[in-house]
């Protein structure tokens, strides 16, 4: 499942930089394109986050997610002067270190897949990454959807604590695949930063559900349309015969 971490990564790295024409980052520094010219500069992201130099970069992160952030209903009316921390490192050790039960929960088993899912592979990838790899941003590691559907008093438990754990002037950021998101936790807390796979949240990711092989292309298609379907009472399969 490598491709899917490596999706998620370039996913948020090319959207962060998409209003501009700036270097595009890689986690570890490398830059991937740079518009204004066509050679390629390798220019190191600081990795002292409480550093000045680090600190414009974070700036420029929420600078750009914040019109994502405020466009949504949650923070809609709510004037928050969003800041990186100062102690950021602690923050982020305390973090993970205050949620870690939560990230020891049985992966959940739906439609004959057991897992890992999304957020499994999110957490698995990417919880050993420094700070400074999300360019100002907190990542929240946590097992959403296995939370709510395999313990479900723990989604209150985790509500909680993230009211203990959070700060309203900081920018957090979740990949959250369940259809409700991240539910009355993305309501409480608006300044989570949802990649949402389901549907719900800020920026839309693929849905995952484990390995797909890739199929061929048919020389020839026997149907111009196809659709595969469900409705509120059963499961249909239509093909359109435009032939």
């Amino acid at each position: 499942m490598r491709w899917v971490a490596l999706a998620i990564l370039v996913y948020f790295c090319v959207w962060i930089n998409a209003e501009e024409d700036k270097t595009v980052f890689l986690g570890d520094g490398h830059n991937l394109t740079h518009h204004h010219n066509h050679h390629h500069h390798h220019h190191a992201i600081p990795t002292n986050t409480s550093s000045p130099e680090f600190k414009k970069i974070a700036a420029e992160t929420y600078r750009k997610v914040l019109p994502c952030l405020t466009s949504s209903w949650m923070l809609q009316g709510k004037n928050i002067d969003f800041k990186f921390p100062d102690d950021a490192e602690a923050h982020y050790e305390e973090l993970k270190n205050k949620t870690a039960c939560y990230r020891a929960q049985p992966v959940h088993e739906y439609a004959g897949y057991s897992g890992p899912w999304i957020e499994n592979i999110f957490i698995s990838k990417f919880i050993d990454r420094p700070l400074y790899t999300f360019r100002g941003l907190i990542p929240l590691y946590i097992q959403w959807i296995d939370n709510q559907i395999l313990r479900g008093r723990y989604f209150d438990y985790i509500y909680a604590e993230l009211g203990v754990l959070l700060r309203p002037d900081v920018i957090y950021i979740a990949i959250s695949q369940g259809d409700v998101g991240l539910g009355k936790i993305g309501v409480r807390y608006p300044n989570i930063l949802a990649l949402a796979a389901g549907g719900f949240g800020h920026v839309p990711i693929p849905l995952v559900k484990g390995y797909l092989s890739p199929i061929p292309q048919p020389d020839k298609f026997r149907t111009d349309i196809g659709f595969y379907g469900k409705t509120v009472f059963k499961s249909i399969i239509v093909f359109l015969l435009l032939e």
